[in-house]
């Protein structure tokens, strides 16, 4: 029987597609969230006036409750470019890889959080990938597959049996694997630059979100990875590869499994010295030091920080070397080496006034386009018990973060109340980690949920009474993280 084009073979759930209906509001029911009826509703509005030089024809693409369920359910993977188009705008996805959606020619299954998203591959060819042939490419792909037919009809209806034959048979073989570019140049630079916006938005968007992303592009990128692949695309890929291990690695790390952070953290690394992409190395060696520095196991760090500025020192860009430079200095400063931060802080400033936002990756804040380091000195401060210093750059760095970063806006209100707890006023220690746990309960992450445990610990050692009054924010930071991470891992 023949398979609809739309349906693919591997019926793996579309969690993004589901995760950006759910996130809409329902117009009939305001506090609930948008049924697939509705959303249903909205594409076909959305359809009507997105082509309305089409009022006709485009009836054709309208859908209802049934499509929309065979797409959360995995059972189609792509559709029309008109109904894709309707849902980008509907979900306010930049582009298809966003909400799960990705042509017939390249489907792939994902796994779970626990399978180390081994991908199985792509589907076995079927009808569906003959519209493949509409890609840049069909015609040389066209013409060979005519000279082959012709070739094996020659080789049926020849009586003289000579070697030729074979020679020809050859010749188109070599031709077809040389001919065959693997994955286009359009199709990786889109791939390349989905997985750059989701490095943007990182900051901006749950970890559990985080995740769902990270697994589709990474899906993609190993299974173009299984196919023949130009030299310089094979090399991109592997950074590509990389840098998406590096971003679930984090998003990992912000759900509390070290461990699944530390291996992703250790293939990404591996990955990214294969393609020679020593700048994104060195980001992931930085990234990872926030493993051990969560532990206060400052000398780990260290050493995770230096392998970093190695790496950089073979051709990295000044951003990722300021950055570094800021790392090391906050935990020289975790081992009481007030020396050793004055001259880390000192290189990473002097770098950091050559730094380009275009080379920013995750973790990195600017202001007015040049890398801000003032979290690091505020932290660094702060480590060394000196509470003014740390509150005069802590406030300069959150005035300047963006109000859409509410993670990281949290972990700077929490500096904040350390500093406000060093200077004995509890009170005010209270109120900001109160409102620090509230602010970023619908985005939890593990590391805002350790500082304020430890700023309990700290008033409850000043004053019992006062720390009572964390206790409620603190058990409902620590069900939406638990929530979070249930939802990652399955």
């Amino acid at each position: 029987m023949v398979r609809h084009p739309e349906t693919v073979a591997a019926q793996e759930p579309n969690e993004a597609l589901k995760a950006a209906r759910l996130r809409l509001r329902s117009k009939r029911r305001p506090r609930r969230p948008m049924s697939r009826s509705e959303f249903a509703d909205e594409i076909n509005e959305t359809l009507a006036r997105l082509y309305p030089e089409r009022q006709k024809g485009i009836a054709a693409h309208f859908v209802n409750d049934r499509w929309v369920g065979a797409l959360e359910r995995g059972e189609r993977r792509w559709t029309s470019e008109e109904r894709r188009a309707a849902l980008r705008a509907v979900t306010g996805s930049a582009d298809d890889f966003e909400i799960g959606l990705y042509p017939p020619r390249d489907r792939i299954t994902t796994g779970t959080i626990a399978d180390a998203d081994l991908v199985r591959g792509l589907d076995r060819p079927d009808s569906t990938d003959r519209l493949a042939l509409t890609t840049p490419g069909s015609n040389i792909r066209e013409h060979l597959t005519d000279l082959t037919d012709r070739h094996e009809g020659r080789m049926r209806t020849s009586t003289s049996g000579g070697p030729q034959h074979q020679t020809d048979g050859d010749l188109v073989e070599f031709t077809l694997i040389l001919e065959d570019p693997g994955i286009g140049p359009a199709e990786l630079t889109a791939v390349e630059l989905a997985c750059e916006r989701l490095d943007q938005g990182f900051a901006a968007v749950r970890p559990d979100d985080a995740l769902v992303r990270c697994r589709l592009l990474m899906g993609f990128a190993l299974a173009q990875l299984r196919r023949p692949q130009k030299l310089c695309d094979q090399e991109r890929l592997v950074a590509l590869a990389a840098r998406l291990a590096g971003l679930r690695a984090w998003a990992c790390f912000d759900l509390n499994d070290h461990r699944e952070a530390e291996h992703w953290y250790q293939a990404a690394a591996t990955a990214s010295e294969d393609a020679r992409a020593w700048g994104l190395g060195a980001w992931l060696m930085g990234a990872q030091s926030l493993v051990p520095w969560h532990r206060r196991d400052f000398r780990r760090t260290l050493e995770l920080i230096d392998r970093g500025s190695y790496l950089a020192g073979q051709g990295s860009d000044v951003t990722t070397q300021a950055w570094l430079y800021a790392l090391r200095a906050r935990a020289c400063a975790g081992l009481g080496d007030l020396n050793g931060f004055r001259a880390a802080y000192g290189q990473a400033l002097e770098a950091a006034e050559y730094s380009n936002e275009r080379d920013r990756r995750h973790g990195m804040d600017f202001d007015r386009g040049t890398l801000d380091l003032r979290y690091y000195a505020g932290m660094s401060w702060l480590l060394l018990r000196r509470p003014a210093e740390a509150c005069l750059e802590l406030n300069s760095s959150l005035d300047a973060l963006p109000r859409s970063h509410n993670k990281a806006r949290s972990v700077l209100t929490l500096a904040l109340s350390d500093a406000a707890v060093q200077s004995d006023d509890v009170d005010q220690a209270v109120d900001l980690a109160r409102a620090a746990l509230t602010a970023s309960t619908h985005q939890p992450i593990m590391p805002i949920l350790q500082q304020g445990r430890r700023i309990r610990r700290l008033v409850q050692q000043r004053r019992p009474e006062a720390a009572q009054s964390l206790d409620e924010p603190l058990r409902d930071f620590a069900l939406a993280l638990t929530s979070a991470g249930t939802s990652a891992g399955s």
